[in-house]
């Protein structure tokens, strides 16, 4: 009986080109990136390539910004718990940090924010209305001089709806605007991060016109 497959956004196979691109580098490219050697800097050069064609494709500055992670999971756990760790010390940071989510994020978000919760981190959970959309309104009102991120997902994995990400950019944008007391290396806080692992490739994903600090992507979602 011939299988049909459809749940391509769980995971697709992989693409016959990118597995003619990875090849090389299962064997006869097989270096260290970090090697000083011929064999780790020919890796290396890919590994600059890749980032150079990521960077370019959500509109990025710099290469430089691209992170490769093994999973999205840990990607969105760098993130949160990367931002809450700037704030651990208290004899820099003298508040009580606040993070932001949505009611309906993945649970690698979810379950990052309430372990968080355990080193003194607030975390306010902002509802969605019932066409599964983010209020927005909450979501301004929750904003405080303690807030240090927004998470929101792009695209729901589950019920498939899309958050106006660029409308939360400039909420957030507005926001900073009017001051923060949360200043520390030039960065204006809350910093704002989108799980956009479903929204690849089918929506917009320019980090400028969204005004995502943090994006995240993951291959094994686009073949």
């Amino acid at each position: 009986m011939q299988r049909i497959y459809l749940d391509h956004a769980a995971t697709t196979p992989l693409d016959p080109r990118v597995r003619r691109a990875m090849e090389p580098y299962f064997d006869a490219r097989f270096g260290n990136p970090s090697s000083l050697h011929f064999l780790g800097q020919e890796a290396s050069a890919a590994v600059f390539a890749a980032r150079r064609a990521i960077a370019r494709a959500i509109g990025a500055t710099d290469y430089r910004e691209i992170i490769f992670t093994g999973s999205a999971t840990e990607a969105n756990n760098l993130v949160l718990r990367g931002v809450a760790g700037q704030h651990a010390d208290r004899r820099n940071f003298p508040f009580r940090p606040r993070i932001i989510i949505s009611a309906i994020e993945h649970e690698s978000i979810m379950e990052t924010a309430r372990d968080l919760k355990s080193y003194g981190v607030e975390v306010v959970v902002v509802p969605v209305l019932r066409n599964g959309i983010i209020d927005c309104a909450a979501l301004a009102k929750a904003l405080n001089r303690r807030t240090i991120l927004v998470s929101v997902m792009y695209a729901n994995n589950e019920m498939g709806a899309i958050q106006p990400i660029g409308e939360i950019g400039k909420i957030i944008q507005e926001f900073r605007a009017r001051g923060s007391l949360n200043s520390h290396d030039r960065i204006i806080y809350p910093l704002f991060h989108t799980d956009a692992v479903q929204a690849l490739p089918y929506l917009s994903l320019n980090v400028n016109e969204c005004g995502a600090d943090f994006l995240t992507l993951s291959a094994h979602k686009v073949y």
